[in-house]
């Protein structure tokens, strides 16, 4: 479960990612419709072991998360 406070901080520290799209699209189609989708497919990749098309930002954030 991530919470608002968690996605406006995401949100923040997306708006500034310059390859969201290159990285999007090697995730999925759908993760490059939004940066939330981005989020969420991000998440769904990053606990599936896919670490390499999340931006260095987001995975530092699933790390704090699940305390990796």
């Amino acid at each position: 479960h991530i919470d608002f406070t968690t996605l406006r901080k995401i949100d923040k520290t997306m708006s500034y990612y310059d390859d969201f799209e290159n990285k999007a699209m090697k995730l999925s189609v759908y993760a490059k419709t939004k940066k939330t989708e981005y989020v969420a497919e991000s998440y769904t990749a990053y606990f599936n072991g896919d670490r390499e098309n999340i931006s260095d930002d987001l995975l530092k954030m699933f790390d704090e998360l699940t305390g990796d």
